[in-house]
């Protein structure tokens, strides 16, 4: 409920400088909460201690909403900060872990936003203390909503993602045009270009 509430307010954030999301309202957090939580534990041939956290999603592409800093990005790029006061300071600083990373992957009917925290041996016998800090923080992202930090943030992907586009390299020619035309089709006409 915390990631969806995240959502919600990353979306009501980009909704002040536009038209109404597509997505605001929408109870992200309900669409399978019969289903969820689920918990599997591996045990690997080779040493390793990774606890990661799945969170299916409404459609990364009806998510759009400004092509420079789309909510999952913008949700994942918090969550794997490493600065001051983020996910990660927290966990290091009560040894619980190593590093923290987090990304979305977007198909056309749903995504899933991932967290992936690397475990120290102490944060592998207090996996339950680690998830209980993952979701304070989202919980505190949410709450937070459209707070000067958060609309730092969202500044921040906006510019990296203009320097990208601005300076990406280009494909062959008919691979660019397959590219393109496949936006047309999720994209408005001024979007397309820049829009995936």
């Amino acid at each position: 409920a915390a990631a969806a509430r995240l959502v919600q307010s990353a979306a009501e954030m980009a909704e002040a400088e536009g038209p109404p999301h597509p997505w605001a309202g929408c109870g992200a957090g309900e669409l399978v909460a019969s289903q969820l939580p689920f918990e599997l534990r591996v045990v690997p041939i080779k040493e390793r201690r990774t606890c990661r956290l799945a969170f299916p999603l409404p459609s990364r592409l009806s998510q759009h909403r400004d092509s420079r800093a789309p909510v999952l990005d913008y949700v994942t790029h918090l969550l794997a900060h490493e600065g001051e006061g983020s996910l990660y300071a927290c966990l290091q600083a009560e040894g619980l872990a190593t590093a923290v990373s987090a990304g979305a992957e977007g198909l056309r009917d749903f995504a899933i936003a991932q967290v992936r925290i690397d475990l120290t041996p102490l944060g592998e016998e207090r996996v339950e203390v680690v998830l209980c800090r993952v979701f304070e923080y989202l919980a505190m992202l949410a709450e937070e909503g459209a707070g000067a930090a958060a609309r730092e943030a969202w500044a921040e992907l906006a510019m990296e993602r203009a320097l990208r586009w601005r300076f990406a390299e280009r494909g062959d020619a008919a691979a660019e045009a397959r590219s393109w035309a496949a936006r047309m089709h999720v994209y408005s006409p001024q979007l397309a270009l820049s829009g995936g």
